[in-house]
């Protein structure tokens, strides 16, 4: 059982490592690696622990025992200990009240099962109705409490230092001449020693007049873009382009045509001046403050070795900074319909044209990673779960029986999000919901390997195999779920939103399994839990088969060889009227045997 819920747990976790954002994948790497630790450690650590404190330190009642051995009570020959377990107050609600009730029956049917399979199956449908109407943030995201001190200082910044109106909306700026960024060699835990290497498009070329008007082209169309969206803060007008008296837009081709005061030359010659118009030129001479500050010729001009590698162009776009994820992004992926449907009509030397937001777009695309990873961490968690349930219960039924458990404990800690405290989806829900994945699945895990080892111990029923789940596993269960939630509460304490949030999602999903695993999960199985052999999958004949395969005795001939009892004859008769307990030594001994082996036949080499 341990073995079990570790293994689900530690894999569920390590589902999250498909993600491409290193927080996520090294959430569920650290996390992963913490179950394995402690599985390691309750196997090697824990056992010779206790049996020290139980053989030296149980039941000494000073403060600082002495490490003698205690004695061992010894019971005289012949007579047997009747020992009975006194019962804590879990092991006895299960055996009076919970067990009683749910194999209770009102006919041929158990009334008060159907009745909490019922209850739960209503609260896993909400829970999958609230859970598909998440949504990406629709407001900025909260990490500190209104009274958190950080907030309070730019309250105090934004009254007493002024701030120009135009500096609150997003800088956009367009870039040609760079095909891609090489990432190899990049240490993602230290990503500021190293930030990759471009790769540049050899086909850019400016010096030609066809690529010179297409890039002026792209400069006049960048005024005409429309946005009507919810993000566009263009009332009066509605373009996507800030209006004012001054430049809103920095295009440094037509600064250069304006500096030389004549037609843009072609070949050597336009590189040649424009090294010169980039070293010599000042943008003051073009620009106010509402777009001066993103100009720098010496960066939107990109010579590298002599050669001009890549240009880029900006204007002040009227997104407001830091707006919410679902707005924001739509808002990008606008922007990126546009920069498509552009590139098409330009020549081949301006095919790499490209678009970032100075830092505003990076935080959308940060969280769509941890929203997609969170769900493709779901999508690979739960059927590796079957797999494992499947293998360690060895039956089908019970296996989906789990598994469909732990997707409403799953789906019901989505709905409670939305339902109960009103959240959407956003980035520290993400991260804080990879633990659903991994504490969803640990006590269903239990009760299902239990229901099918009943077998093992003659229990053949339904009824006979839930309650031997539940004396065994219950009061594990229920010790489990308190530790668990006692320790994420904790978090509770923190000032970091995010924290909070963790600390409320690990509470709710332990109630959610808590509830699915001893309320639905054990009613599906009162009610409808196979019997006897049924929906068992004879998994250890396989092992034998493939054993057998491996050692090469698959093609051995096992009707070849005969046991002959050459000296005791009639041995059934000469047991006859003897039970097993009268039995002698001389009646159980059947005397030497001889086993012929056909020739050729290597049994025994």
């Amino acid at each position: 059982a341990i073995f079990n819920t570790s293994f689900t747990t530690a894999l569920a976790f390590l589902s999250c490592s498909v993600s491409k954002c290193m927080p996520m994948r090294t959430c569920g790497w650290y996390a992963a690696a913490c179950i394995v630790t402690l599985y390691v450690l309750t196997l090697t650590y824990f056992p010779p622990v206790l049996l020290f404190w139980h053989r030296r330190l149980q039941s000494k009642q000073c403060c600082c025992p002495g490490f003698g051995q205690r004695e061992l009570a010894v019971a005289p020959e012949g007579e047997k200990l009747d020992i009975k377990e006194s019962q804590g107050l879990v092991e006895m609600f299960f055996e009076t009240v919970y067990i009683p009730v749910m194999s209770k029956k009102v006919g041929s049917v158990r009334i008060y099962a159907l009745g909490l399979f019922l209850i739960m199956l209503g609260v896993a449908v909400q829970g999958v109705i609230f859970a598909s109407q998440l949504t990406p943030p629709r407001s900025e995201e909260v990490w500190f409490p209104g009274n958190h001190m950080l907030l309070s200082l730019q309250e105090f910044m934004a009254d007493s230092f002024y701030t120009p109106a135009f500096e609150n909306y997003a800088v956009i700026t367009i870039f040609f001449g760079i095909a891609g960024l090489d990432r190899s060699g990049i240490d993602v835990y230290n990503p500021g020693a190293y930030i990759g290497k471009p790769i540049f498009d050899n086909g850019f070329d400016l010096t030609t007049s066809e690529a010179q008007a297409g890039l002026l082209s792209i400069c006049s169309k960048v005024k005409d873009i429309k946005c009507e969206m919810e993000g566009c803060d263009n009332e009066g007008y509605d373009t996507f382009v800030m209006q004012t008296t001054e430049r809103t837009t920095a295009c440094f081709l037509e600064d250069f045509q304006q500096w030389l005061g004549g037609p843009l030359p072609v070949g050597s010659n336009f590189t040649t001046q424009l090294e010169e118009f980039r070293r010599t030129a000042n943008k003051g001479d073009f620009y106010g403050d509402v777009i001066g500050n993103a100009v720098n010729y010496q960066q939107d001009i990109g010579f590298v070795g002599g050669e001009l590698k890549y240009v880029a162009i900006h204007f002040r776009s009227v997104m407001k900074k830091r707006l919410p994820f679902s707005i924001g992004t739509a808002i990008r992926d606008h922007i990126r319909k546009w920069i498509d449907s552009e590139r098409g009509a330009l020549s081949v030397g301006l095919q790499s044209m490209k678009f970032h937001g100075n830092g505003q777009f990076q935080r959308y695309d940060m969280g769509e990673e941890l929203i997609n990873g969170l769900f493709s961490g779901i999508a690979i968690a739960m059927p590796i779960s079957f797999v494992v349930l499947l293998c360690s219960t060895q039956n089908i039924v019970v296996a989906i029986y789990a598994v469909l458990s732990v997707g409403a404990i799953v789906l019901c800690v989505l709905g409670f999000c939305k339902s109960a405290m009103d959240w959407d989806l956003g980035v520290g829900e993400a991260i804080a919901g990879v633990i659903v994945i991994g504490y969803s699945v640990d006590y269903v895990v239990h009760l299902a390997h239990m229901y099918c080892e009943g077998t093992h111990f003659g229990h053949n029923t339904r009824d006979e195999r839930a309650k031997f789940a539940i004396r065994n596993m219950g009061s594990t269960i229920f010790a489990g779920a308190i530790t668990t939630v006692l320790a994420g509460a904790t978090m509770f304490i923190c000032w970091f939103y995010f924290f909070i949030k963790m600390a409320l999602l690990i509470c709710i999903t332990i109630m959610y399994s808590f509830l699915f695993s001893l309320v639905f999960f054990m009613s599906v199985l009162w009610l409808a839990g196979p019997e006897n052999n049924f929906g068992h999958i004879p998994m250890d004949r396989w092992y034998t088969v493939i054993d057998r395969w491996r050692s090469g005795e698959a093609n051995s001939k096992t009707d070849d060889v005969d046991i002959m009892n050459t000296n005791h004859k009639d041995t059934n008769n000469s047991r006859a009227g003897k039970t097993d307990e009268n039995l002698k030594a001389e009646d159980i001994d059947e005397g030497p045997r001889s086993i012929n082996v056909p020739s050729g036949a290597s049994y025994f080499n």
